[in-house]
């Protein structure tokens, strides 16, 4: 899939997404406009044209990057079966990856936290480790009423 056709399917799914935040519904989204970057970009493309077509969509309020060395991917079960699953190209989305980040934290204020999380474990123990992240969040808005206000745009 390409960025330009991951925006537009983000695009489509735009007022879903805001339709649900104002009715007071979490959304989670396994991945959202910052893998399209990553992986377009590790292939050569711009960065900020790539970023593009995400602009002022819903702002998450946390993004969860699960980081793992590259040795560990490696030796999974499975890897290697998909398109990008090489050693070469991993290495280069983790670093676009990190541009991503820094960018994303540039925006502070108007876009969500960027916690990276060390994905090295079981199923069960990185659970855990996303639920302490999550945890502190969902606490924060039901004590203070928060995400049902106005909606924070990406990369605005």
């Amino acid at each position: 899939m390409s960025s330009r056709s991951h925006g537009a399917g983000l695009a489509a799914h735009r007022e879903t997404i805001e339709r649900d935040l104002a009715n007071g519904i979490t959304v989670i989204a396994d991945r959202y406009a910052f893998s399209g970057i990553a992986f377009s970009a590790a292939k050569g493309l711009d960065r900020s044209w790539l970023a593009a077509p995400d602009a002022h969509l819903p702002a998450p309020d946390l993004i969860i990057f699960l980081h793992l060395p590259t040795g560990t991917a490696s030796s999974r079960a499975q890897f290697g079966n998909e398109r990008y699953e090489t050693l070469d190209i991993q290495s280069r989305v983790r670093d676009e990856f990190a541009h991503v980040r820094e960018r994303v934290r540039g925006y502070a204020g108007r876009s969500g936290e960027w916690v990276d999380v060390d994905a090295q474990g079981s199923i069960e123990e990185v659970g855990e480790k996303i639920r302490c992240v999550v945890q502190p969040l969902v606490e924060r808005m039901k004590g203070e009423g928060e995400g049902l206000g106005e909606i924070k745009r990406l990369w605005v």
